[in-house]
């Protein structure tokens, strides 16, 4: 079966334009060597008549460095959802099909096309890339997702932020932070999409489900569930750190042992009130050992360590200010909480955060952060484990691979929601390859 025309022209248009990116920093060379030569040449560079995005998204690009990508996607992705449509004709003329598995493949198909139409896919009208070098092993990248003004309909646009605004959850990060993702989400908005979809399903037990699931979530947490959905506040993620000072012995599959740093958890929720806090501590505090404190503003809720654990595990919940911590330890909630106060330098203070931050905004929607020593912990963590006697030469292959520490090199990046689209800056001591 051959795809539609359509079809085969997006394809084509895609391994094209993949063929062009993977060309790499030769490629960027040529293309500004091409700029000189025409500058110089008889006959002038032309400009092509088609409405593109390419001077909203290169003016935030770089120029000059290793890497400096533009893709125009408006011909590919603008009519995306009309493709699985053809794709649907195509499978269903194909072969005569028994009714039933017809009605399936047409339902799968619907759905493909809806989401993708919803999602705000389509209307990404170009894609940027760059690269430059700002300091040895430090790499500075920008990335442009282009719509154009008004065009921004769909989930990938509203789902994770409408503006840009202060990383208020930076100052939450201990210095030991390893590794940390926090982000915008609208989960009431998430769930009426999720609604939505599910109830435009052509399947009388989807839209029963829909239909049942806050009352079956409220019988089984306690918790109305538009109650705690009004209660959130639209940000969400977790902090990992690495504790400097203390280590645990991890056993390995050879018998042997190896010390790496402890490691401990916090996960981070933005709130706008004490429902789920109290639900939660409620539920934590039916334990006979739990012990609650409130020192105003910050609600307490700590447990105690159970015995045999080879990690430290004694959880603490706090509401300190709008947001809602679950530490995996009281010891590393005291510490975060020192640095929100302002007692204890944060991550923010450090050598390696100020030398990764430079360049990159102080407000957005999105960030991520990862420390050379998580690349360090999991190098060490490999290094033992291929040397074990037991190890075959395809595992050390695979430990090689999912445990390298040039996978986890440094790296501090945000996205942020601005006015045509999104856009992300980010340092690493990795370079693009």
């Amino acid at each position: 079966m051959r795809a539609p025309l359509s079809v085969r022209n997006r394809r084509a248009t895609l391994l094209a334009t993949c063929g062009l990116l993977c060309l790499g920093p030769g490629a960027c060379d040529r293309d500004r060597n091409r700029e000189k030569d025409t500058a110089s040449a008889p006959f002038p560079a032309s400009r092509s008549v088609e409405r593109t995005s390419y001077e909203a998204v290169t003016s935030r690009l770089d120029r000059g460095g290793r890497v400096f990508a533009y893709w125009s996607t408006e011909s590919w992705l603008e009519d995306l959802s009309d493709g699985v449509e053809e794709w649907k004709e195509a499978v269903l003329e194909w072969r005569a099909l028994p009714s039933p598995q017809r009605v399936r493949i047409e339902r799968m198909f619907n759905v493909a096309g809806r989401l993708i139409r919803n999602s705000g896919l389509e209307q990404i009208s170009g894609v940027g890339l760059s690269t430059i070098s700002l300091e040895p092993d430090l790499y500075h990248t920008r990335t442009m997702l282009h719509h154009h003004s008004g065009n921004d309909r769909g989930y990938l646009w509203s789902l994770f932020g409408k503006s840009a605004h202060p990383l208020q959850a930076l100052d939450l990060l201990p210095a030991d932070t390893a590794l940390a993702v926090v982000t915008d989400l609208n989960l009431p908005l998430l769930w009426a999409a999720v609604e939505q979809e599910l109830t435009q399903i052509d399947l009388p037990e989807t839209r029963e489900w829909v239909r049942r699931f806050p009352a079956r979530f409220e019988e089984r947490t306690g918790l109305k569930f538009y109650r705690m959905l009004a209660s959130l506040d639209g940000e969400c993620g977790f902090i990992l750190t690495l504790d400097s000072e203390r280590t645990f012995t991890m056993p390995l599959p050879s018998g042997e042992e190896v010390a790496l740093p402890e490691p401990g958890l916090v996960l981070v929720v933005r709130v706008k009130d004490d429902t789920l806090f109290n639900r939660v501590s409620d539920w934590l505090a039916s334990g006979e050992h739990a012990r609650g404190s409130e020192t105003n503003p910050i609600r307490r809720l700590s447990l105690p360590a159970p015995d045999s654990l080879p990690l430290p595990l004694a959880p603490a919940l706090v509401r300190s200010g709008n947001y809602l911590l679950l530490a995996s330890t009281g010891r590393l909630m005291d510490e975060v909480l020192a640095v929100q106060g302002g007692a204890r330098p944060g991550l923010k203070h450090s050598e390696e955060f100020q030398r990764l931050s430079l360049r990159v905004p102080t407000e957005g929607n999105r960030f991520t952060f990862v420390s050379r020593r998580l690349g360090d912990s999991l190098g060490t963590l490999g290094d033992r484990m291929m040397t074990g006697p037991n190890t075959r030469a395809a595992e050390r292959r695979l430990l090689r691979g999912f445990l390298n520490p040039d996978q986890f090199s440094g790296s501090w990046s945000v996205w942020s929601r601005v006015e045509q689209g999104w856009f992300r800056v980010g340092n690493s001591n990795r370079a693009i390859t």
